[in-house]
């Protein structure tokens, strides 16, 4: 018998998705003051020891919550 805990379980996501904590991050820094710049500045500093790849993709995720950001402002 086999056994996947992920399939069997009700509230298991699909597979193949995956829940991305750098969009939180991400709205929660800009939501404290931080400046976009200073966000993706921080990503390209971490992309020495994490890898370039995995800063692409925060730097990625950080344009695409800032351009969220900016369609639900007053006046965008």
């Amino acid at each position: 018998m086999s056994l996947n805990l992920f399939s069997e379980h009700p509230s298991a996501p699909p597979v193949g998705s995956r829940f991305d904590p750098s969009r939180l991050h991400v709205g929660a820094a800009l939501r404290l003051g931080l400046t976009r710049g200073a966000i993706v500045e921080t990503f390209i500093r971490v992309g020495f020891t994490a890898g370039i790849p995995a800063a692409l993709l925060a730097i990625q995720t950080a344009k695409d919550v800032f351009a969220s950001v900016a369609s639900t402002e007053p006046g965008a």
